[in-house]
C-alpha cells in the first residue's frame, strides 16, 4: 500500500488506544532498526502508523513522540513495565479504603452534644423545655431563647431548629404583622361616591378627590376602602343590536377608527332602543345622539316614539358648522337616505359610514349609549314613568355627562372643558342645548324621586 494513501486512511479511521506489551516491543524493535539504519524512515513511519494511528514525525504529535522516546529509554534501563495496568485493581489489605458512612439519628447527635455540655447549660435547656410544656405550648418560648447564653449551633441541635432560625429568633423580635386599615378618608370616599351617584370607580374617584379636595389618594387605597365599605359600581350589560341597516348604499369610511378626532372634526351619530314608558303603546322609544370624537361632548340629541327619518333630522339639522367636518354613522336606513346626505353636505359636511356589522367603527356613539343605560336608565323602572319624565331624565343626564363626568381619556377633564377649547361654531336649539338651565338639579335627584 502506498505510504500517502495509508497515511490518509490512518488520519480518517485511525484511533489512539492503549498498546499491548507485544505491540510496544514491536515498536521498540523497529525504532532500534531505524536508529541503526537497518530500515528506512518510511518503513519505520509505516510501522508506527499501523500500530499507533498517527505519524511519528508530525509536529502535531510531538508530545506523543516525546512519550514514546521516554518509555523506550525507561524500558532499556529496566525501569518501566510495558504491560498496561488499566482495569487492574490494586491489592487492598483489611481495613483499607474510605470507611462506610454510619447513619446517625438526630437524637444521637443531640446526646453527643449533651455529653459535651457542662451542667449549667443542661439546666438552662431543661428550664426552657419545662416552661414550654407547662404552658402546653409546642413552640419554644422566644424570649427564653433570646436570653440564653448557649451558642446558636447548640440551641439548634437541642430544639431541632436550623441555625438561621435560631439566629433570627435571638436577634429579631417576632411581631405579628397586622394589615393596617386606613379609615381616615372613609367619609370622604363615601361622600364622593354618593355625589357621583355610585358611578365612579376607583381611578375616576382618585382624580375627582384630587381635583375637588386637593387630597392625593392612591386608587388602590380607594379600591380597598370601597370593598371594605361595600361600595360597588354598576356593571354595563351587553348591548342588543336591533338596528335596521341598508347595505345597498355604500360610503367610504373616512374616520378609520380615529376615535380622538386627530385628523379632522368628526361628529358621530347613532340610534338606540330604550324600553317604552307607561304612556307609550310601542315596546320601545328611540334616542338619536350626535357626539364629538375629540371632546366626547354630546352636541345634540333627540328622543322620539318612532324610529323614522325625522328622529335623526330633528337634531342633526340644528348643528351648524363653518369648517369642514365629517358626519360619521353606521348603515342605518336614516343615514343612507338622500335627505340626510343632502343635509350633511349642505352644512359643509361629508358623510362617512363604518363597515357593515362592525360596531367598533362607530364606537363613540355606542359607548355613550352604554354609559347612559348603565349609569342612568338602569337605576329606575322606566315602565313606571311617563315619556316626558323620561325625556327630562335624559336631559339631566346629558347635562351631568357633559359638565361633571370626568374621563381618563380626556386627562380627567369633562367633555365640556375640552369642547370649550375647540374652534367650532355650533348653533343648537335652546331646548336641547346641554348647557341650558344651570340651576337644574342633576339627574340623580330626579332618579331618586322615582325609587
Amino acid at each position: 500500500m502506498d505510504t500517502t494513501i495509508f497515511r490518509v486512511f490512518i488520519y480518517l479511521g485511525g484511533i489512539m488506544r492503549q498498546l499491548k506489551a507485544h505491540e510496544w516491543l514491536e515498536l521498540f524493535d523497529s525504532y532500534e532498526d531505524y536508529k541503526n539504519n537497518l530500515i528506512s524512515k518510511n518503513d519505520f513511519e509505516l510501522k508506527y502508523y499501523s500500530i499507533r494511528g498517527f505519524s511519528f514525525f508530525d509536529r502535531k504529535f510531538n508530545e506523543a513522540k516525546k512519550y514514546f522516546v521516554f518509555k523506550y529509554n525507561r524500558y532499556n534501563l529496566g525501569m518501566i513495565n510495558i504491560e498496561s495496568q488499566t482495569g487492574k485493581s490494586s491489592k487492598k489489605g483489611k481495613g483499607s479504603g474510605r470507611p462506610k458512612r454510619q447513619k446517625i439519628t438526630p437524637i444521637e447527635i443531640v446526646k453527643k452534644e449533651w455529653e459535651k455540655m457542662p451542667k449549667e447549660q443542661l439546666i438552662e435547656i431543661l428550664e426552657i423545655y419545662k416552661d414550654s410544656f407547662d404552658r402546653n405550648n409546642i413552640e419554644v418560648d422566644i424570649s427564653k431563647i433570646k436570653k440564653s447564653s448557649l451558642s446558636t449551633r447548640k440551641l439548634g441541635l437541642c430544639f431541632n431548629k436550623s441555625k438561621s432560625t435560631i439566629h433570627n429568633l435571638k436577634t429579631k423580635e417576632q411581631q405579628t404583622r397586622k394589615k393596617s386599615v386606613n379609615t381616615k378618608y372613609d367619609e370622604l370616599i363615601i361622600k364622593s361616591f354618593k355625589k357621583n351617584k355610585g358611578l365612579f370607580g376607583r381611578k375616576r374617584l382618585e382624580s375627582y378627590i384630587r381635583t375637588k379636595f386637593q387630597i392625593d389618594l392612591n386608587y388602590r387605597t380607594i379600591g380597598r376602602a370601597m370593598r371594605r365599605l361595600n361600595l360597588f359600581c354598576l356593571i354595563r350589560r351587553k348591548k342588543i343590536d336591533r338596528e335596521q341597516k341598508n347595505t345597498n348604499v355604500k360610503f367610504i369610511d373616512l374616520v378609520n377608527r380615529d376615535y380622538h378626532g386627530e385628523t379632522s372634526q368628526i361628529i358621530a351619530t347613532d340610534v338606540t332602543y330604550i324600553s317604552a314608558p307607561k304612556d307609550c303603546l310601542n315596546n320601545f322609544v328611540f334616542l338619536s345622539v350626535a357626539i364629538d370624537h375629540k371632546s366626547k361632548f354630546v352636541v345634540n340629541y333627540n328622543l322620539s316614539k318612532r324610529n323614522d327619518l325625522e328622529l335623526v333630522m330633528e337634531h342633526m339639522s340644528k348643528i351648524k358648522m363653518d369648517k369642514k367636518w365629517i358626519g360619521h354613522s353606521d348603515h342605518g336606513f336614516q343615514y343612507s337616505s338622500k335627505t340626510y346626505v343632502d343635509l350633511i353636505q349642505k352644512n359643509n359636511g361629508v358623510v362617512s359610514m363604518g363597515r357593515v356589522g362592525n360596531s367598533l367603527d362607530n364606537r363613540e356613539a355606542e359607548y355613550f349609549f352604554s354609559i347612559l343605560k348603565s349609569e342612568c336608565l338602569k337605576l329606575i323602572d322606566i315602565t313606571k314613568i311617563t315619556f316626558n319624565e323620561l325625556k327630562s331624565l335624559i336631559d339631566d343626564f346629558v347635562f351631568w355627562y357633559n359638565n361633571e363626568r370626568i374621563q381618563s381619556v380626556l386627562n380627567w377633564k369633562t367633555p365640556q372643558e375640552c369642547w370649550g377649547v375647540l374652534e367650532c361654531n355650533l348653533q343648537c336649539n335652546e331646548k336641547h342645548l346641554p348647557l341650558r338651565n344651570l340651576g337644574r338639579c342633576f339627574f340623580g335627584v330626579f332618579v331618586l324621586s322615582f325609587n
